[in-house]
């Protein structure tokens, strides 16, 4: 913030006078938790700090992010009986949409676990106090499906590229091109580390239901190409009827790790 804004002395009497029972108490601890978060990373991925200072980094900032996960869960309960219902839910969503947007620095199990309750109260919605809850539950399918169940190859494989020129020293016109050919054959992907989120998901995600149906319509395929998914085919039966999956398709899946 411009210091025309917001002098050090300013800034500092705000911080000082934090209240643990303010009304964005808990919201204001959040930030400064996750800011704090980006501050330890940053000195663990240092290559010119100290080692001694970069395990510290990494302990701490394990340890932190683990507690301000618990953190949110316990001051975040929503009850449909209590009066203050609504400020619980508006409680409930923001905290999760700042820590889900913290990807740099937080566990993506826990983000994960944070999109599937957003999820979950889009869908259900039991009081109808949400007046564009369908299209909020849209937007957190398409993130839970894109950001967490499948795997980008196109990415993944630009990562793999650039991780090869440093360490063989490509010439630089060379890489473009590699890259540029990865590129044009995008391709998504559920290798078993993304699996078990697909599995999580099912009760709550059309998304994960039609991966699900897709991977077991199809898993004579699946082996020999490593699970590299159609998409599209998925997307047809995600914006289809509802699709149930049982035990049995799952362990259908889970022959072809």
């Amino acid at each position: 913030m411009s210091k025309s804004l917001l002098s050090a002395a300013e800034k500092n009497e705000i911080f000082s006078h934090q209240r643990d029972n303010g009304p964005f108490s808990a919201l204001a601890l959040e930030t400064a938790c996750l800011n704090y978060l980006d501050r330890l990373n940053r000195i663990f991925r240092d290559p010119l700090a100290a080692a001694a200072d970069r395990r510290a980094a990494l302990k701490k900032g394990m340890a932190l992010e683990q507690k301000i996960f618990d953190y949110i869960r316990h001051e975040t309960p929503i009850s449909y009986f209590d009066s203050d219902f609504r400020n619980q839910t508006k409680q409930y969503i923001r905290m999760r949409e700042i820590y889900v947007d913290a990807v740099n620095f937080t566990f993506k199990r826990h983000r994960f676990r944070f999109v599937l309750d957003l999820l979950r109260l889009y869908s259900e919605d039991p009081c109808q106090i949400l007046p564009e809850r369908d299209i909020f539950k849209e937007k957190w399918e398409q993130v839970l499906l894109y950001d967490y169940l499948l795997l980008d190859m196109g990415q993944k494989n630009t990562e793999d590229i650039g991780r090869e020129a440093v360490s063989n020293g490509y010439h630089e016109c060379d890489y473009t091109l590699e890259i540029e050919e990865v590129w044009k054959q995008p391709m998504k992907a559920v290798p078993r580390s993304h699996f078990r989120y697909v599995k999580a998901a099912l009760p709550y995600s059309q998304g994960a239901r039609a991966i699900t149906t897709w991977m077991k319509d199809h898993a004579n395929d699946l082996a020999p190409a490593l699970w590299v998914v159609d998409t599209q085919a998925i997307e047809a039966l995600r914006q289809g009827p509802d699709l149930t999956v049982t035990n049995e398709d799952i362990a259908i899946i889970e022959k072809t790790f």
